[in-house]
């Protein structure tokens, strides 16, 4: 059995007052050869007016990502639901909005361990000098362990707490640390 590392990993994002556009979070999932993955981000507007935001991913293997607004506002990737995009709607100062990243091994027969990272951009139409990123890890792997790429994402105002619940399920013949 080939061992593979997963460094999904639970994250809190701080928001800075003095971000004039955040996207987040940062995240990393796993998907099995030729699978695809769905991720969500934030696009915070932190400039003092209104503003649209046009969105670009880039994907370190040019794997096909493609960008969702949550058309039905239900926080959960809905395909043939959600509708594509290439930018936000118009946000108000402190607004933001929800979108998915999705992203589709081409190669079915990609590699166990093969990564992947795409990077997700937000520049403001505003001033074009603003923007704010984020990243999408996927790996691919042949015998999914484990996963704890799930469990949704928190928006955490500076000097908050946020808890982030994970589950891991051993279905391995054997006992095993995780």
């Amino acid at each position: 059995s080939t061992a593979i590392q997963d460094d999904a990993k639970d994250e809190i994002t701080v928001v800075s007052a003095f971000a004039s556009v955040v996207v987040t979070p940062d995240n990393s999932g796993l998907f099995a050869p030729g699978g695809t993955t769905s991720y969500a981000h934030y696009v915070v507007n932190r400039t003092s007016s209104f503003d649209t935001f046009d969105l670009y991913v880039a994907s370190a293997l040019s794997w096909p990502t493609t960008i969702y607004a949550d058309t039905n506002g239900d926080g959960i990737y809905d395909p043939g639901v959600d509708l594509q995009v290439a930018n936000t709607a118009l946000l108000a100062p402190g607004a933001a909005q929800l979108i998915f990243v999705v992203t589709t091994d081409p190669a079915p027969g990609s590699a166990s361990g093969t990564r992947d990272v795409a990077q997700i951009t937000a520049v403001s139409r505003v001033s074009p000098l603003l923007f704010g990123a984020a990243t999408d890890t996927t790996t691919v792997v042949s015998n999914e362990v484990h996963d704890l790429s799930g469990g949704g994402t928190r928006l955490v105002s500076q000097n908050t707490d946020a808890v982030y619940p994970g589950t891991i399920l051993n279905d391995q013949a054997a006992n095993d640390r995780f």
